[in-house]
This record gives C-alpha cells, sequence and structure tokens, in this order.
C-alpha cells in the first residue's frame, strides 16, 4: 500500500505509476482519518515533491502512532520511504531507525529502506515521466540550491547533479542492504575505541 504524504502533483504522479506497475492502492496521510488494515507486508511512505514540509514536522514517534491508530498489521514487514534526501534538519537512516524502534515497541519488526547514497551530499528521486521515457531516476548532488524552501526543480536545476540510477522499478535500488535501517543503533553502543 503507498502512503501519499502530500498533495502534490509529484506525489500523485508518483502514486499513479506505482499503482499501475505493482498493483499497490494509495490512501492519504491524514492521522485519523486513515485505515491500513489492508497493508500485507510491504508500506511505502510516499512525498516525492523534495520540498520537505512534512519532514521537517513529523517525528518518527508520531508517525507511528499515526500509523499504529489506523490499524497497521502486525504483518508488516518493510516500510519504503519513496522521497529524496534533501533535507538538512533531518537524517534520514536515523529516522528510519527510530521510526522502527517505534513499531518494535508495538510488536511489528520492520526494515525501513531509506533512500540515500553515501557517495553524494543529496540523493534526489524523481518519478517517472515522459520526459524520461517513464523511468524512475536517482541523482547524487553535492550542493544545496540557493533558495531555502526548494522544490523538485530546483533541485534538477543544478548543473553539477549525477545520475546515479535510471530504470523502471525504483524498488529494485532501494532494495539493497545499504538502505536498510532496522530498530537496531546504527553503531553498536558496546563498540568502544581508544587513542
Amino acid at each position: 500500500m503507498i502512503l501519499t504524504l502530500s498533495d502534490s502533483k509529484e506525489n500523485k504522479l508518483a502514486a499513479l505509476n506505482l499503482k499501475n506497475s505493482h498493483t499497490l492502492s494509495a490512501v492519504p496521510y491524514i492521522p485519523g482519518k486513515m485505515d491500513l488494515k489492508a497493508v500485507t507486508d510491504k508500506l511505502i511512505l510516499l512525498d516525492i515533491d523534495a520540498d520537505d514540509k512534512l519532514w521537517n514536522k513529523i517525528q518518527p514517534d508520531q508517525l507511528a502512532k499515526d500509523l499504529l491508530k489506523a490499524n497497521l498489521p502486525k504483518t508488516l514487514n518493510s516500510v519504503f520511504l519513496l522521497n529524496s534526501d534533501v533535507n538538512q534538519q533531518r537524517n534520514l537512516r536515523e529516522f528510519g531507525r527510530e521510526f522502527a524502534q517505534n513499531l518494535q515497541e508495538a510488536g511489528i519488526q520492520v526494515s525501513v529502506f531509506v533512500p540515500t547514497d553515501f557517495n553524494y551530499e543529496l540523493t534526489l528521486l524523481v518519478p517517472p515521466s515522459q520526459k524520461n521515457n517513464n523511468h524512475w531516476q536517482v541523482f547524487g548532488i553535492d550542493e544545496r540550491p540557493k533558495q531555502k524552501s526548494a522544490k523538485l526543480a530546483d533541485y534538477l536545476s543544478i548543473k553539477s547533479k549525477k545520475l546515479i540510477w535510471d530504470k523502471v522499478d525504483i524498488f529494485s535500488w532501494l532494495n539493497d542492504g545499504q538502505k536498510k535501517v532496522t530498530a537496531q543503533p546504527l553503531v553498536d553502543p558496546s563498540a568502544t575505541f581508544s587513542l
């Protein structure tokens, strides 16, 4: 199931593509007014417009509470964050780990797949369109747009961006070991270093 986190044009197009290519249903993220009992083993949190409005406001524990109140089933085992990793205030890998911890405390063990490429400061996801042959595109970017409230088009206008992935199925890019986060700490707390 796809949970669209905002009502943007980009999110609508991306949700339509995913619904058609993976026969998934989509519902909007409206706390207290959504029902997720139809979710089987995979949930996609979709916010592809790169404006970061929601990611600046929402906390992992609140997102988990909202989803649990919406009848999120215990059969869930994978959550895909389908959004660009461009937020300056939030580390998406840490967000994913905290989100997984909150679900684990409610009895749901999940792996969260986070769209990051460690070789770049920013990772930009571009949904399929006629311009890009109906492929998902992923760009690595090492500079930020000059605008404080940048949108997808602002990131796409950066000349130094590097195309790092261009294919139909975005999940084949997301579903690798480097993008997987669980409830376990990113660094083993017992690991110590001495100088």
